[in-house]
């Protein structure tokens, strides 16, 4: 049963004010949801205890010790004395960046690329020394043991013919900064990790023209001196093999989709190797390996800590290795990201439908959990915040695809002192994720929270192609990106109105990266929205074919077809090249500096949009990229869509003054 009428019904009981949705007055304003909000790395755990890396308002990344029971923060200096903004643009998304090595950190500069080594134990505002020169290369994945950080490295050196910069695992000494190519025989290199006693290795590679969610292969090598030797693949079949980890010196796990689903198997390293699945399920125990990070981590001598998703919701519990039994844990958050262990010590990045991600500890002797760090200090009181109903609905047929089911989640208008005039229905936001290879959250999101206490409804949807529901439905994107994924959005649409929990003829679309190509391809194809806005989205397939960076360079092939083969294809479902049935207000919102979708999409359709005398607003941020990461930049973004929204549907924003920048 939907639980917007039920809350309707509650909210309206407790309240004396009624006022027009979108109109509602929110303690969730403007400031608060841009202003002392952090972004959390995925935690790790020293001898000095939990360092994790924080991203404030100004975009830039450093780190935050807990020390005594108190977290500090702890910037780093380079030789100038100029702080580290810590982070990496390796694959330009970028990868796990901080590792720490007993009492030292090293971290990867985002900007320069460099590697540089500090001791945790100094005073915050040190400077750190330098480990690797200033040439360009780019590090992601650090593996720091011993006074050695093992890392995948891009390096930018002209030694491809292809002019692609190559990929390699490389061994750094952080004594006296020796940096040793040990391996680059594949385009692409991820999930590298030593055995314990660091005499063998294993990664994952791909090969140009794939995606790491494709085809990928599981390989091990033996460590002698300066190089690799008796290198062997470890999976079986053409799949998605990510993420192995040692578990001993004789044993490996590692995830694999062979089944339809991101499983866990293990591999017996004996004179042959014996691979077997540990939990078969239906389940995915990864994520698709954008920025390479680990689902797991070993917890003791027979035990794995491990994360799933299953039926739209994420999952944390131990895994045995030998047996495959796996246990819940149950500690009130999902997981995110990798987990940390050292010991009987547990640490995990975690959100709830009413918690904003935090850094959790988990005391696995008493079974105790304890809160270390959030991302958000005051967050949204309860009373306030729109809980998630998962969604399940039918999309009818189309060209190339039959019925099928789709999924998202509903969030209803909620406030607790304002209700609606009982005649009138929600308008609804649809939000898109991006990727597309990627899936929403049920987690909380002030994103989300932001929208809903002014009274607009959202749907935030998982098309087609989503992670987190087997590989059937990922893959179901194939050669379909702009058709399946545009049915299941306008299905998604029709099922709320034909329940009656939104205003149809008040329905907007919003999407970021790839969901901004859902909104163009939405806003020129269906007669759904009523508006959209599109943050950094692809206006011109074949532009982005052409321009986009090298592992990305033929994901399109795989999502629309291979070019210029089916350059037909990518000219019909381009939205540039349909203008002529736009027919609603659209809002561009553009980084300057992107490097995955450029700046010139959002112009060319800004250009020919108000060429052709259509309303457009067209709003670029310099200095931001694929993403907007500062302060002034991100709240600018939110009020002009808020404004937008507000003169397209008809009706003032309680807190919004900023003039919406119309052709």
């Amino acid at each position: 049963m939907p639980i917007w009428p039920l809350m309707r019904h509650t909210m309206e009981a407790m309240t004396t004010t009624t006022m027009p949705y979108g109109t509602w007055p929110s303690i969730l304003t403007i400031d608060s949801l841009t202003a002392a909000k952090t972004t959390l790395s995925d935690p790790l755990i020293a001898d000095t205890g939990i360092v994790v890396g924080r991203t404030g308002a100004s975009g830039t990344t450093r780190l935050a010790l807990e020390r005594d029971g108190e977290i500090v923060d702890f910037p780093l200096l380079d030789e100038s004395g100029t702080e580290i903004p810590i982070g990496s643009r390796l694959h330009e998304y970028g990868g796990p960046a901080i590792a720490v090595d007993g009492s030292d950190v090293i971290v990867s500069h985002r900007t320069t690329g460099r590697l540089y080594r500090a001791s945790l134990n100094a005073a915050p505002g040190e400077r750190a020394l330098a480990i690797t020169p200033d040439d360009g290369w780019r590090y992601a994945d650090l593996q720091a043991r011993d006074g050695h950080v093992i890392a995948i490295a891009e390096i930018h050196d002209d030694s491809r013919a292809d002019g692609y910069p190559r990929h390699a695992i490389v061994d750094i000494d952080c004594a006296d900064g020796e940096r040793t190519v040990i391996y680059d025989g594949a385009d692409f290199i991820a999930g590298v990790r030593l055995s314990p006693s660091g005499e063998r290795i294993t990664w994952y590679e791909w090969d140009l023209g794939l995606m790491p969610w494709e085809d990928t292969r599981v390989m091990l090598g033996e460590c002698f001196e300066t190089a690799i030797t008796e290198i062997t693949r470890i999976d079986g079949g053409t799949s998605s093999a990510i993420a192995p980890l040692f578990v001993t010196d004789d044993d490996l796990v590692f995830i694999d989709d062979l089944s339809g689903w991101w499983n866990i198997y293990r591999a017996e390293l004996g004179e042959k190797i014996r691979v077997r699945a540990l939990h078969p399920a239906e389940a995915d125990f990864a994520d698709p390996p954008w920025v390479m990070t680990m689902p797991y981590a070993v917890l003791d001598d027979d035990h794995l800590l491990v994360t799933w998703a299953a039926d739209g919701q994420r999952h944390l519990g131990s895994l045995a290795w030998r047996t495959g039994e796996l246990e819940e844990w149950l500690i009130g958050y999902d997981p995110l990201g990798t987990p940390a262990v050292a010991g009987d010590r547990v640490a995990v990045l975690g959100a709830s439908a009413t918690a904003a991600p935090a850094v959790i500890a988990i005391d696995l002797p008493h079974a105790r959990t304890r809160l270390v760090l959030a991302s958000d200090d005051s967050p949204l009181p309860e009373e306030w915040t729109s809980l998630p109903e998962p969604l399940t609905w039918q999309v009818p047929a189309g060209d190339g695809f039959g019925t099928h089911e789709a999924y998202g989640y509903f969030y209803p208008p909620n406030h607790p002192e304002v209700a609606a005039p009982q005649e009138e229905a929600p308008p609804l936001i649809v939000m898109v994720h991006g990727g597309p290879t990627s899936a929403t959250s049920p987690t909380y999101r002030d994103a989300i929270q932001f929208w809903t206490t002014r009274g607009f409804a959202v749907l935030d949807v998982d098309y087609s192609g989503s992670s987190g529901y087997g590989r059937a439905y990922r893959d179901s994107l194939a050669g379909l990106w702009g058709e399946i994924d545009n049915a299941d959005i306008a299905a998604g649409v029709s099922h709320l109105a034909a329940e009656g929990l939104i205003d149809a003829k008040r329905a907007v679309i919003r999407g970021g990266s790839a969901g901004g190509y859902a909104v163009l391809r939405a806003l020129t194809t269906l007669e759904t929205f009523a508006a959209g806005t599109s943050l950094f989205g692809v206006a011109d397939l074949s532009l982005l074919a052409k321009e986009t960076h090298m592992f990305e360079a033929r994901y399109l092939d795989g999502l629309i077809g291979p070019y210029p083969q089916e350059a037909e294809r990518y000219e019909e479902r381009s939205p540039i090249n349909h203008l002529d049935a736009l027919t609603v207000p659209l809002l561009l919102l553009q980084g300057e500096d992107d490097k995955v979708v450029p700046p010139s999409q959002a112009r060319v359709i800004y250009d020919a949009t108000a060429n052709a005398g259509k309303p457009v607003a067209l709003r670029m941020y310099p200095g931001e990229g694929h993403g907007f990461r500062a302060a002034a930049a991100r709240k600018d973004a939110i009020a002009t869509e808020l404004a937008f929204y507000g003169e397209v549907l008809g009706f003032r924003p309680h807190d919004v003054e900023v003039d919406v920048p119309w052709a």
